[in-house]
């Protein structure tokens, strides 16, 4: 196995090679992204362009290429599993961790065929970028000290995705790579034009070279001063379970999303951008659902900056793409095509694929939408002031009731005392999550009832709560009264709110639901 100091490509020639490689695939501690590009057995070179793969991902990954479909072989034999072997041209994203061993789809396989070798090669970069927006990979530029000096530069453009172009103070221009900056994401995501930066210039023949120090930042201190409370800014999703998910405001700014009641999967997918208004404790950044409208821009990676999250990303579940299933369909072979049934087969499958991706994308569009749909249902207009549930209730409720009740009838219509029962929040939530209604609205039907305003609504259709069909009223050993009323009207499976009247007056609110669920 032969390796380029310079720019990190392996060449795997043999069995040694391979079993090196291997190891490197199999290092725990390893940081960095690998990518193993493989050779067909009917080729002489690969068909992908590791060429413009070097290029674009200068130093923010390793790649490997096996020079002969026999090397390829081997390293099946070695992984002990076909599902993450690479093959027949294809190449493969192996990322750090052990994740991929046991789920193949952690290691996307792209295949590629003569004639598409860069766009496969795009599809890489674009992967590679995606596995490194975590933080720590830190990538240290090879200079000798004698060849650079001290200087200071503006930025002047960005021609590519992995480079910046400067002007230091002494009126040269230089390249500097966006892995030096910051690895694993594209270069103008990192920084914008006329933003200063200081470092070292190294001058060569037609172009000089351009070293940045590394940026004095504290993420957390400047998330704070830019979003205060109640501000709402872009979030990407990170991960994300059916009980829980991990959102970043910047890679080093966690934010915990406030109690959900419904699936999160059904809310979110990995890699979402999403709105989100912020609440900052001791210690903590809380987030509630907010609406893309509020949204001011996202936050920079770097101070001085662009913002580094777009409204309209897609994550990498929307990269696997139809390479994923392609791959666990395929078997391996001893048939042996004559070359016009190969071109032939490889026409339709082209075709097949294609065609597969069209479906697929229509499909991610649609689930998006319903997905954002969704998240815009539950994201109250009202802000976020308060991290307990209770109290943030009470603030909107009061809100409600200050917006919609003119002060002249505030002497006709006084909100009064009122209680939360036990359950009363859960129920909420669960009817907010399920969809079909908004938690605004079921704020606003509250204060109307708390303020004596609901009666006076014929819509609303107040009636007391029956113990059966034909039975009295329910009462409870204290007095309290039940009562029910509409939380909408004309609508399917139409929302209902419970709540008990006590002997003082005061209202308590019991619980919320579906009409044929028995509210």
């Amino acid at each position: 196995m032969e390796e380029s100091p310079k720019l990190s490509v392996i060449h795997v020639a043999d069995r040694a090679g391979v079993e090196t490689l291997a190891q490197i695939l199999f290092d725990d501690v390893r940081t960095d992204v690998v990518v193993v590009v493989s050779t067909s057995g009917k080729a002489s070179a690969p068909y992908l362009d590791v060429q413009w793969l070097i290029d674009e991902l200068e130093d923010s990954a390793r790649i490997a290429v096996l020079d002969s479909a026999s090397v390829a072989l081997h390293l099946t034999q070695i992984l002990d599993d076909e599902r993450l072997s690479v093959f027949g041209g294809a190449g493969r994203v192996y990322p750090p961790g052990a994740e991929w061993r046991s789920d193949p789809y952690a290691a996307p396989l792209f295949f590629c065929y003569p004639g598409q070798g860069r766009l496969t090669a795009e599809k890489i970069a674009s992967c590679v970028r995606l596995m490194s927006y975590r933080p720590g990979a830190a990538v240290v530029p090879r200079i000798d000290a004698a060849d650079v000096v001290e200087t200071t530069a503006e930025v002047i453009g960005c021609p590519s995705d992995s480079q910046v172009l400067v002007r230091t103070e002494d009126g040269l221009t230089c390249k500097m790579l966006a892995v030096h900056l910051y690895p694993g994401v594209e270069a103008g995501r990192l920084v914008r034009k006329g933003q200063r930066l200081s470092g070292k210039e190294r001058i060569a023949t037609l172009m000089g070279d351009f070293f940045p120090d590394p940026v004095g930042d504290d993420p957390r201190e400047r998330a704070q001063q830019e979003f205060p409370d109640g501000s709402v800014s872009l979030a990407l999703v990170e991960s994300v379970t059916p009980d829980s998910s991990k959102l970043v405001l910047h890679p080093d700014v966690p934010v915990e999303l406030l109690h959900r009641a419904e699936d999160l999967t059904f809310l979110f997918s990995q890699g979402d951008v999403v709105p989100v208004e912020l609440i900052w404790e001791e210690g903590r950044v809380l987030a509630d659902l907010a609406r893309f409208e509020e949204a001011g821009p996202a936050m920079s990676l770097l101070p001085g900056g662009p913002p580094w999250l777009r409204p309209d990303e897609m994550g990498p579940e929307d990269m696997k793409g139809a390479d994923g299933e392609t791959e666990q369909s395929l078997e391996f072979s001893d048939h042996v095509m004559d070359p016009d049934e190969a071109i032939a087969t490889i026409s339709l499958l082209t075709d097949l694929q294609k065609r597969n991706e069209s479906v697929i994308e229509q499909l991610r569009t649609e689930i998006r939408a319903m997905k954002k749909e969704r998240r815009e249902t539950q994201a109250s207009q009202r802000p976020r002031v308060h991290a307990d549930e209770e109290d943030q209730f009470r603030f909107e409720l009061q809100l409600s009731y200050l917006t919609r009740v003119q002060e002249s009838e505030r002497l006709q219509y006084p909100l009064g005392e009122y209680f939360l029962g036990r359950g009363f929040l859960v129920s909420l939530n669960s009817l907010v999550a399920a969809g079909g209604i908004g938690r605004d609205k079921v704020v606003d039907v509250c204060a109307d009832v708390v303020c004596g305003r609901a009666a006076a609504i014929s819509s609303r259709r107040v009636k007391p709560w029956l113990t059966s069909k034909r039975g009295p009223q329910e009462t409870r050993p204290d007095g309290a009264a039940a009562w029910r009323i509409r939380l909408q009207v004309n609508s399917s499976s139409a929302r209902r709110m419970k709540y008990w009247i006590r002997t003082d007056r005061s209202v308590e609110f019991d619980s919320v639901g579906v009409h044929d669920d028995g509210i």
